[in-house]
């Protein structure tokens, strides 16, 4: 059984499930099991949302019980809870060679595991065969369809980093003009949070922030969402500035928006012209999970795996 996970800094996504990256490890069993993870007698709360800050993510536990919970998020919702299961995950493009092989040794360390997900009991075998993409790349190749050029570009903003992967001849990344940025939507909701304690002496959670550039309805004073809602609008023009000065042409070239920055820029970029036909926005953020799996299965049954 293959699944797909897209470990995000902010996010965990799989093809059926999305919940934050956050990891409390905890003391005690806790009196509700929601995204609990345990593990090896110990409980661990899965979900919240995290700074979304870019770093190792092998140098701890984490992501390998956030795995534990995608894994069991997609059995779930296919009523199992008993699998042998293929991994495939993705990279940031510009990392893909240097992090491949340590990432995969991380999340292959225990080839038969056991744990219980909100209370359900699981018993899994990880096959040594796990399959690793680059970002971006996979979340187009499930929009395959879109693509009405041979060269593209592709700008995946997730929580702590982004993606620039420009594409030539339909099938050739550009290596040396592509870009892993350290600039993401927490960079977004810091800005926001700097206003409000200038302007008010305050902050607000980060999920507050996403919801106001999700556009869901948030309570709050009136003039603190104005000041919020400009801040997210001038990060939105000056991210489209950061583009022209990593050569992505996006008003003359095919480009694809992807990950929760589609959502910011769709919503708040004011400089953008939405109805140029180059701009293409995908904003399923389990896309790159989704096309995870739509790569690993063609080269499963390519190879006969």
């Amino acid at each position: 059984m293959i699944i797909g996970v897209d470990h995000g800094y902010g996010y965990v996504k799989t093809r059926n499930s999305v919940f934050g990256a956050s990891v409390a490890k905890l003391t005690y069993e806790p009196p509700q099991i929601t995204k609990v993870v345990e593990y090896d007698g110990i409980f661990y709360q899965v979900g919240g949302i995290t700074d979304g800050l870019s770093g190792d993510k092998t140098l701890n536990e984490d992501y390998y019980i956030l795995t534990l919970a995608a894994i069991a998020e997609e059995l779930k919702a296919k009523g199992n809870n008993r699998a042998e299961v293929s991994l495939a995950i993705g990279l940031p493009f510009t990392r893909y060679g240097r992090e491949k092989e340590n990432f995969q040794n991380y999340l292959k360390q225990k080839k038969h595991v056991e744990f219980k997900y909100e209370g359900m009991p699981y018993h899994i075998k990880i096959r040594d065969r796990i399959y690793i993409y680059p970002q971006g790349l996979a979340a187009v190749m499930n929009n395959y369809s879109n693509i009405k050029d041979h060269n593209f570009n592709i700008v995946d903003m997730g929580t702590g980093t982004t993606e620039l992967i420009p594409v030539n001849n339909g099938i050739i990344p550009d290596i040396k003009n592509s870009h892993t940025l350290q600039h993401g939507i927490s960079t977004c909701v810091s800005e926001v949070n700097e206003a409000l304690s200038r302007e008010f002496s305050q902050r607000i959670s980060p999920a507050q922030i996403i919801n106001i550039i999700m556009k869901d309805k948030v309570i709050m004073p009136d003039q603190a969402l104005e000041l919020c809602k400009n801040v997210i609008t001038d990060f939105a023009n000056d991210f489209l500035n950061k583009l022209r000065q990593n050569g992505i042409n996006y008003e003359f070239t095919q480009t694809f928006f992807v990950g929760g920055g589609a959502f910011l820029l769709q919503n708040y970029a004011s400089n953008l012209d939405q109805k140029n036909p180059c701009v293409e926005f995908i904003t399923d953020i389990k896309a790159n999970a989704i096309g995870y799996e739509i790569l690993a299965r063609s080269e499963a049954n390519a190879k006969g795996e």
